[in-house]
């Protein structure tokens, strides 16, 4: 093996260098992953909007590959893993001590804090690996990740069999969320919104009962419509638009929960007695994502609509965010090309 790895870099906002770095070197306890496909998800769009964080780090945290070395664990070498990209907490604070590691002040993630998978290789930590079957595709193991937020995110609160649900943006988040909301949680109806026909139709396809283009209807009269006035026990809020956050009050029954999947804040009214929940990171979420994925009942191969190797990581990156049309689902980075 070289010294070196071909890695991408933000070096300027909505600007990415492919640089050689040194390959980490694995900390005892740790491993160095071979990166095979590194997905694309949202916050590594602002991050490349903003060039946030630290200038010329590796970004990318969403990814699967194979264990290159493991110092003193010989028996991980050579297995097919996914990993959770927080890779350190500090394990001794109120947080972590209740078990809420992910809002830790110390947590640190890949392609944050430290460099991430828009590379060759990665180095994490031993206990944040998990291995895959043999029958999971890279593909499926690429969105593990990206399934363990909405399944951490669903789980704070509450679900009754029989609610109706909003999933509003029908991102890859969203899709998810559908999927989770008709398939694991027991909701008799689930409506989901948003502005792509494409997605839309794909979001129907994936478990949504109703779909509601808000680019030719009214948010709020089409679901009261969809729900004979009462509105929806859940909402599931992913697109951060926000004029749309204050209006969810008009789509909420009595009593209705409200989950912000994104930032910014978010509109209440305490005379329909709202519940309103937050959430980041995936927290004891990785191997459920996982064997959600490996057993079917999530699928998320479709929501993988553009593939590119490294080389071209700055077009593949253009493309997510000035997707007009609203054909871009997910975009992965090859590695292996």
């Amino acid at each position: 093996m070289t010294s070196t790895m071909r890695a991408a870099v933000i070096t300027a906002a909505q600007h990415f260098e492919i640089q050689q770095r040194a390959i980490p070197v694995p900390a005892p306890g740790s491993a160095l992953i071979a990166v095979a496909l590194a997905g694309i998800c949202g916050g590594d769009l602002q991050q490349y909007r903003r060039a946030t964080g630290a200038l010329a780090t590796i970004p990318g945290h969403e990814a699967c590959g194979t264990v290159a070395s493991a110092p003193g664990h010989a028996a991980l070498e050579g297995r097919r893993v996914v990993f959770d990209p927080q890779v350190h907490w500090c394990g001794h604070c109120e947080w972590c001590a209740k078990g809420h590691t992910e809002v830790c002040a110390q947590r640190r993630y890949l392609g944050a804090h430290v460099d991430g998978t828009f590379a060759q290789f990665v180095a994490v930590p031993i206990d944040r690996l998990y291995p895959i079957p043999d029958s999971m595709t890279w593909e499926e193991a690429a969105s593990v990740h990206g399934l363990a937020g909405p399944v951490f995110a669903s789980q704070r609160f509450v679900h009754h069999i029989g609610e109706t649900v909003a999933v509003l943006g029908p991102g890859a988040a969203g899709l998810l969320f559908v999927q989770l909301a008709k398939k694991c949680f027991g909701a008799s109806t689930v409506i989901l919104a948003g502005r792509s026909a494409h997605r839309l139709a794909l979001g129907m396809q994936l478990g949504a009962d109703a779909v509601v283009n808000t680019l030719t209807d009214k948010l709020s009269d089409a679901v009261l419509a969809l729900t004979g006035g009462r509105g929806v026990d859940v909402i599931i809020e992913t697109t951060g638009n926000v004029q749309l956050r204050q209006e969810l009050p008009a789509l909420a029954a009595l009593r209705a929960r409200v989950l912000s999947y994104a930032t910014g804040p978010i509109g209440f009214d305490s005379l329909k007695c709202l519940s309103v929940f937050g959430s980041t990171g995936a927290t004891r979420s990785m191997q459920p994502a996982l064997d959600l994925i490996a057993s079917g009942r999530i699928v998320t191969g479709p929501l993988i609509s553009h593939r590119y190797p490294l080389d071209d990581i700055q077009q593949a990156f253009d493309t997510a965010i000035g997707d007009a049309k609203g054909d871009y689902v997910k975009g992965v980075i090859d590695l292996t090309q």
